[in-house]
């Protein structure tokens, strides 16, 4: 990983934080952070002992979001804590504990307008107006600008809030005006419960001046906007991505607190926060200067391995230990107590009402674009009865799926994720530039087909990777054009477009040319452009690759392609299509030592259930070495089956296939891959298949997810 490149404020790296900080964690837990200014702590006892200290790491700044509680350091903090947090105050145990009943309340009535439908969006329909309407009836507060708050407090957490102090703000001012009318009617009310308690506090009347009141309200309406929701979603997410855990659950509603506590460790809803050093000052073996930006990572610390067995596993048997998810030592959250209680209120009637609840297939599940707040965007469920299709109709449609989704041309489409954007009405999947790479890799499942009737499919699709070819027998990430995103021939897509032409008797004659990426140390470098032995070789088409640099050039330059790059999957590939011999020998034993080192940089296949895949299939077509791996690989496997998502169950079974392994894992995966289809809503997702560096998207194809379930289920009984 290049430190100095990593940017936590990108969307990649909201997407999925905890691949970076397995990786961070190799070298330390604590790294200085170019591109963001900041030194990002990732170990837990390190986290621990910056938040007990408040003399050297002080959470107060020039730019303050909350001067009274979240930007201030004790002694004053302890005092101001006390308005909210002391005994009988708001935010007490005690009283929290008295508006259970309401808060279930609030719940029920928002459950009886979902009844009648089929399906809603957890977040949108319940979990964001629910924990909107606590905080308010807390307050005190009118419920007539829900909307308006919601909207606030999602951007409120957003990355352009947080890394753009002027959008921020103006985004506060928006919803300012609502919030003074909310202070002036309570100042009217000295007698009334909730906000009016803060203003009329003793300590606010003689310390607290009307905007420090301002601020105080607008974090405790984000803070009840924000943790509740995004610990609701991912707790429902986590179960009904497991069904034995959700079984347990039901059979016994008293196990929801453990649900909630590993959760709250394992998917903590406010990931980074930050302090500031008062002096210069080590920590984990790093000197930092003084007056740095230190950005403690909470959603690393609580899968710290040093900490937590399994770390990444969710486990509801764990017991009870201390977490970071509401902060630690004076700072620790003061609605805490209240977060669970909505939790498990939420929790428990959501599993109740709705005893067929399940995630709606194929609905996009992306995390909202923040480092700082772990949070879906959405969360689509299902809530009707479920009909039931069997397996050869489902397999049926995955044919008649392939067959409608291939163009005139013979291609089989590729898709990127984006954001929306001026160009863009609506971010998601859209069809992009072809990829060889996901088309080959299309045909090269179908190929594996002993019967599917799918010849003319293959014949056409074997037509486009033909007109797709370069001169020199190779092809290309993306065709060349006028974006700053171009490359050189890549020996990956080279690789599988070869394969399949081969096994059809088609000759191309460039073993030598991808052997000739080789390094001696074993390294197979991605990409294809002329060595100075080539010119003597093939000078016509060293010349053309020469002559094309100035297209790609900007793309090294802005360090999105490093000409150096090799990689696991990658070199998996392009072994595939070499196979296992004298020359290749040094590549098999460096990728062998790479996945058990587990030092592979990952840079396009960022999910190791897709380079098990690589290396499986590689095994299968003939390099036989990769036996080696077989056991490991079962073993993650293993560790992750509750948590794979329904394509990552594909590709973990086809692992199993291609290694001939002898296991119950194999069972278990067909069991959970027909439970999933045979629902009447069933669609083949999308899947990340790989990442597309350049433009900092990912892309794939729920085409290929199809294939792999037609190549793993060929077998399987109606």
């Amino acid at each position: 990983m290049n430190i100095k490149k990593l940017d936590i404020s990108s969307r990649q790296f909201s997407h999925n934080p905890y691949g970076t900080y397995a990786e961070l964690r190799e070298s330390g837990t604590v790294h200085y952070l170019p591109e963001n200014g900041t030194w990002l702590i990732i170990g837990f006892n390190e986290i621990v002992e910056i938040l007990n200290n408040t003399e050297v790491f002080s959470s107060a700044g020039e730019n303050s979001f909350d001067p009274i509680l979240l930007n201030c350091d004790p002694p004053k903090h302890t005092i101001h804590r006390r308005v909210l947090s002391g005994d009988h105050a708001l935010f007490s145990s005690s009283r929290v504990s008295k508006i259970e009943a309401q808060n279930r309340q609030i719940a029920n009535n928002l459950i009886s307008g979902l009844l009648d439908k089929k399906s809603f969006d957890l977040l949108k329909a319940f979990a964001l107006p629910f924990s909107s309407l606590v905080i308010l009836n807390l307050l005190g507060l009118s419920s007539e600008n829900n909307e308006e708050l919601k909207e606030w407090s999602k951007s409120a957490v957003s990355a352009e809030s947080i890394f753009n102090t002027e959008y921020a703000l103006e985004k506060w001012e928006e919803l300012k005006p609502i919030v003074r009318t909310w202070i002036e009617q309570a100042k009217q009310n000295p007698d009334k419960k909730g906000l009016s308690e803060i203003i009329f506090h003793p300590h606010s009347v003689e310390s607290f001046s009307e905007e420090d009141i301002l601020n105080l309200t607008k974090v405790l309406l984000l803070g009840g906007n924000e943790t509740t929701p995004n610990l609701v979603s991912s707790a429902l997410l986590i179960l009904l991505n497991n069904n034995n855990l959700l079984y347990k659950v039901k059979s016994d509603y008293s196990l929801i607190d453990a649900v909630i506590n590993e959760t709250l460790r394992l998917e903590a809803p406010t990931q980074i926060i930050q302090r500031t050093n008062t002096k210069e000052v080590e920590i984990g073996g790093k000197l930092i200067p003084k007056g740095s930006l230190i950005s403690l990572a909470i959603g690393a610390g609580n899968r710290d391995p040093s900490t937590f067995k399994n770390a990444d596993e969710f486990d509801i048997d764990r017991s009870r230990t201390k977490i970071l998810s509401f902060g630690f030592g004076p700072h620790y959250c003061i609605g805490a107590h209240l977060a669970k209680q909505e939790a498990r209120i939420a929790l428990g009637l959501l599993l109740e009402t709705f005893p067929y609840v399940r995630l709606r297939k194929g609905a996009d599940r992306n995390y909202r674009h923040s480092s700082h707040i772990r949070g879906l965007e959405k969360l689509e469920l299902r809530v009707d009865e479920p009909g039931i299709k069997n397996l050869s109709e489902v397999k049926q449609e995955a044919i008649e799926l392939l067959k409608a989704s291939q163009l005139y041309s013979g291609e089989f489409p590729t898709y990127e994720y984006y954001p929306k954007t001026e160009e863009l009405e609506e971010k998601g999947w859209h069809i992009t530039a072809p990829s060889p790479f996901v088309h080959a890799n299309v045909i090269f499942s179908l190929m594996n087909l002993k019967h599917g009737g799918l010849e003319s499919v293959i014949e056409k699709g074997i037509e486009f990777i033909q007109s797709e070819k370069e001169y020199g027998n190779v092809w290309r990430f993306w065709k060349l054009g006028t974006a700053n995103n171009n490359v050189p021939p890549d020996i990956d897509d080279t690789a599988i477009c070869s394969v399949v032409l081969e096994r059809l008797g088609i000759p191309l004659d460039n073993k030598k040319l991808l052997e000739g990426n080789i390094e001696a140390n074993g390294v197979l470098k991605t990409w294809i452009y002329p060595k100075l032995s080539d010119f003597f070789k093939r000078p016509r088409l060293s010349y053309k690759w020469w002559r094309e640099k100035q297209y790609y050039q900007p793309t090294v330059d802005a360090n999105l392609l490093n000409l150096n790059d090799f990689e696991l999957g990658v070199m998996a590939n392009t072994l595939l299509c070499l196979g296992e011999n004298s020359i290749t020998k040094p590549s098999v034993g460096f990728c062998i030592d790479l996945w058990k080192d587990n030092k592979d940089t990952n840079h396009f296949y960022n999910n190791d259930l897709v380079i098990s895949f690589h290396i499986a299939r590689a095994y299968k077509g003939g390099i036989d070495s990769f036996e080696k791996l077989s056991t490991d690989i079962l073993e993650r496997i293993e560790i992750r089956f509750n948590t794979l998502s329904f394509p990552e169950l594909l590709l973990a079974g086809l692992c199993i296939k291609y290694f001939k392994l002898t296991t119950n894992m194999e069972s278990r995966i067909a069991d959970r891959v027909k439970s999933r289809v045979i629902e009447e809503d069933f669609v083949f997702p999308h899947f990340e298949y790989f990442t597309s560096k350049d433009r900092n998207y990912v892309a794939g194809s729920p085409i290929l997810v199809c294939c792999w379930f037609l190549e793993l289920a060929e077998e399987w009984d109606l």
